[in-house]
């Protein structure tokens, strides 16, 4: 069995909110989450973002 792609993942946090969530009933999103679903054959180690403070040790 092939072990999991270790990755990290960078957010631009003003284009997340610009381009996705502004004028939307929606502002929280889980983006460990959404990593996850998104690479589900990876193994999502950390997540940084610009724009807000954001590192997160998953």
């Amino acid at each position: 069995m092939k072990s999991p792609l270790k990755t990290f993942v960078y957010v631009d946090g003003f284009n997340l909110y610009y381009g996705c969530l502004k004028g939307s009933a929606y502002k929280w999103l889980n983006i460990p989450e959404l990593c996850d679903k998104i690479l589900p054959n990876n193994k999502i180690e950390k997540v940084y973002g610009s724009g807000f403070p954001l590192v997160l040790e998953v």
